[in-house]
Parts: C-alpha cells; sequence; structure tokens
C-alpha cells in the first residue's frame, strides 16, 4: 500500500483511501453497500442536496491517528461529515457511522433512546434477523425492556445491542403509526423528559405507548 491517496466522489460520499490497498480493491462493493443505506434512510429523512459526507477509509492505526486528529482541528458540522473507518478487506462497513452523522444533521436530541433508534434503524443486529423479529424474540423470552424503562438515557451507557435493537425498532414503529412530523417533534424536544415528550405529542400515556408497540412488533411477525 502506498500513500497516494484516493477519491471516488458520489453525490453525497466522498470516499478517501490509500492506493494499493484493501479499500481500493473493494471500492465499488463500499460503494454498492453505502448507497443502499443512504437509500434507505432517505426514505424516512431527506438528505440535503449538498451534504458532503467525508469517508475516509484508513488501513493502519498510524493513518487514523494522523488524520483524525487533524481533521478534528478545522471540522466544520455545518455542511461537511467526517466518518472514519479502520478497514480492512472483507470487514464490516461503517455505515452505522454514516447514519450517526446524518442523524446529528437531522437535529439535536436530548433522548438517546430516540437518537440511537434512528441510528439503528435500518441496521440489522448481528444475528441478521429484522429488528421486528429480534425484539420480538426479546419480547417471548422475557428479555425485552419497557420504553418506559428506555426513556432513561442511563440504558445507553454500555452502547449494549440488545438497547439499540429495541430503540432502532421503536422508532420505525413511531414513523409508521405516527408519521415523520410528529416523531420530529419529539426527537428535538428539548425542554421535556424523554418520557413527557413521548406522552405530550402522542397524548397516551407511556404504559400505552408500551401496549401499542408490543402489538406493532406481534403484527410485525406475522405480516
Amino acid at each position: 500500500m502506498s500513500d497516494v491517496i484516493l477519491h471516488k466522489i458520489t453525490k453525497n460520499v466522498v470516499y478517501i483511501y490509500y492506493e494499493g490497498g484493501s479499500a481500493e480493491k473493494d471500492i465499488d462493493l463500499i460503494v454498492e453497500k453505502t448507497n443502499k443505506v443512504l437509500e434507505d434512510f432517505s426514505t424516512i429523512i431527506k438528505i440535503r442536496e449538498e451534504m458532503v459526507i467525508n469517508y475516509h477509509l484508513l488501513e493502519t492505526k498510524q493513518q487514523y491517528k494522523m488524520v483524525v486528529v487533524d481533521n478534528q482541528k478545522i471540522r466544520s458540522f455545518a455542511l461537511l461529515l467526517d466518518v472514519y473507518q479502520l478497514y480492512s478487506s472483507g470487514g464490516g462497513i461503517a455505515h452505522k457511522e454514516i447514519l450517526a452523522a446524518l442523524s446529528c444533521d437531522f437535529g439535536t436530541s436530548k433522548s438517546k433512546l430516540l437518537i440511537n433508534g434512528l441510528i439503528n434503524l435500518f441496521l440489522k443486529p448481528s444475528s441478521h434477523i429484522s429488528n421486528e423479529v429480534y425484539v420480538s424474540n426479546l419480547l417471548r423470552n422475557g428479555k425485552f425492556i419497557s420504553i418506559e424503562e428506555l426513556s432513561d438515557n442511563r440504558w445507553f451507557k454500555d452502547n449494549d445491542e440488545i438497547h439499540n435493537v429495541i430503540a432502532g425498532a421503536f422508532v420505525g414503529f413511531l414513523i409508521k403509526k405516527y408519521g415523520l412530523n410528529s416523531f420530529k417533534k419529539i426527537y428535538i424536544n428539548e425542554t421535556l423528559s424523554n418520557k413527557e415528550a413521548l406522552e405530550e405529542e402522542l397524548d397516551l400515556t407511556i404504559n400505552d405507548i408500551d401496549r401499542q408497540f408490543v402489538r406493532y412488533l406481534a403484527h410485525s411477525v406475522l405480516v
């Protein structure tokens, strides 16, 4: 692998990688998979035409340290978002980081439940089944965590997969049942607690919301 930096420019993503490395070999697959994630995300939230994500595909810790430290000194969140990944051939692609960048651009939220849910909305858990099926299995096995409990941000300290997958399924439920505008109002509400924002916008108690979510999960598995 040489020190020559290559660029592949697409509509909303600039791929930055090194000549002769694994990323150069895999670049067409990386672009294809990333485009699918962006396409899915744009069905929920409109991606701004002028948005550009710099996707740095780095292959050594030295490259990572050098690029990330340098870029953080001049980073602008206005129209330019940077995503970094230590990439190895056949390794995972940093779609979670890309969705996190897009979610930050969507607006600020003090709810980790909704932030993590939005990021995980289009990401399948490690078992490669849908979020809804995964959470339905948790429900059947007595491992389900209620939305009332998850509305406490302390649940997301450890970035546990179970919490994130439930959050992703819940955000999908909110958008499908109540629409994007209602979801946005809850998401960007910075004055009320997570639980209060949900109850005020939906005009339901948190227990009612939990019951609706559980019924949605049961229906999703059946259809």
